[in-house]
């Protein structure tokens, strides 16, 4: 019996032996598969790493970083730096009426409702610009309210009816005058800012750099003491932006949008600074203003408007058309035009030897002088050309 358990133990250990012989050749296989696999990935990463990613010619990171800083750039352009406005908004005032001394406590407050509309500080010491009709040419009382709450009675105004705007004169200082822009710079479709009193701003483009209203055949018969081409905007403005500044993305005056002649009219106009310059330059010098006349009203030949066909405007036309009709004077009585014999029907061609054309109009030429001055016209009449000097006042 001891025997046969002997050899049953021995028997069950040589099975186990030859179990663990059977199995040792895929343990070795696994083993060196694994370690083959290890190896052929740390050669496989010294590849890529020496001959792709330490590459310097590789463009496609390059293409999308590009890419994404020119997106930056054209969205920087388009839309306009929280800082600027925030710059601009202290150079914008509120204009009320004047409230008259006396009454119920809640009478004397300034209330949104009762806003005019706004204005620019051209001056640290006080000097304002904003439209003549906001302000009704002057007639009333008014006060100018600053972005920081403080209100200032109206002391001077000086009307620049040329350019229907305004200058009115606060008792101040210290505050934060606007930079002057120059409307050679602009473009048609740029940018540009609408700010009125209170902080509101529109950004908006220019649709037209020199617009011209012509509803009615009336409307192509232009003084040559009234500026008739305007800046118009693409978007139609609240009424309390009437008499605010419009700026350029630099942040620079380019004009001051117009009140609407009737209640119809949006608000679109803007007369360009360019129109007001030497205004600003007599006022700030010598504290009034006093426009050149002529003293006629004319056609414009060269404008678009006329550039249609018959013996009025024609292609290449170029000139400006004494004219008037109705309650119209084509020459206006004692003026320096009728002293100097020009008559309806005449065309001035020329001021000082330059053409009257689309590029300067004779109202153009006129307003860049001072009353007093002399200038040199040609006209041409019945088919003749003639010389007249005149004396502007």
């Amino acid at each position: 019996k001891q025997t046969e358990v002997l050899k049953n133990l021995y028997n069950d250990s040589m099975d186990h032996i030859e179990k663990a012989t059977f199995s040792f050749p895929v343990l070795k296989i696994v083993v060196l598969s694994v370690l083959f696999g290890f190896a052929a990935g740390m050669v496989g990463g010294l590849i890529v790493n020496t001959y792709f990613i330490s590459r310097k010619d590789m463009d496609l990171p390059q293409y999308f970083t590009v890419k994404e800083e020119r997106t930056k750039e054209k969205k920087k352009e388009k839309t306009p730096n929280r800082q600027l406005i925030e710059t601009l908004i202290p150079s914008v005032v509120s204009i009320y009426e004047k409230k008259v001394p006396g009454g119920s406590i809640e009478s004397q407050f300034y209330l949104p409702q009762d806003l005019k509309g706004g204005g620019v500080i051209l001056t640290n010491d006080g000097w304002i610009i904003t439209s003549e009709l906001l302000i009704e040419g002057g007639s009333k009382e008014y006060v100018v309210v600053t972005h920081e709450k403080k209100v200032y009675p109206v002391l001077k105004v000086i009307l620049d009816s040329a350019c229907q705007i305004a200058f009115l004169k606060i008792e101040a200082e210290n505050l934060l005058a606007v930079n002057l822009g120059g409307n050679e710079n602009l473009d048609f479709n740029e940018a540009v800012l609408a700010m009125s009193s209170g902080g509101t701003m529109v950004a908006t483009n220019i649709e037209n750099l020199s617009y011209q209203k012509a509803e009615k055949f009336s409307d192509l018969i232009i003084s040559s003491e009234k500026f008739y081409k305007f800046i118009l905007i693409k978007n139609n403005l609240p009424l309390f932006f009437q008499g605010s500044p419009l700026f350029d993305l630099k942040g620079s005056l380019q004009g001051i949008i117009l009140s609407p002649s009737n209640e119809d009219e949006e608000v679109r106009l803007v007369m360009p600074l360019d129109y007001f310059k030497t205004s600003i330059t007599s006022v700030l010098k010598y504290g009034t203003l006093k426009r050149p006349t002529l003293g006629v009203n004319y056609i414009d030949l060269a404008g678009p408007l006329t550039q249609a066909q018959g013996e009025v405007g024609q292609e290449g036309s170029m000139g400006a058309l004494v004219y008037g009709m109705n309650k119209i004077p084509a020459v206006l009585p004692k003026s320096p035009a009728q002293k100097n014999g020009i008559k309806k029907g005449d065309i001035i061609l020329e001021v000082e030897g330059v053409e009257v054309n689309h590029k300067n109009s004779l109202t153009e030429f006129v307003q860049e002088y001072r009353a007093g001055d002399k200038i040199n016209l040609l006209i041409l009449r019945d088919g003749e050309e003639l010389q007249t000097l005149v004396e502007l006042e």
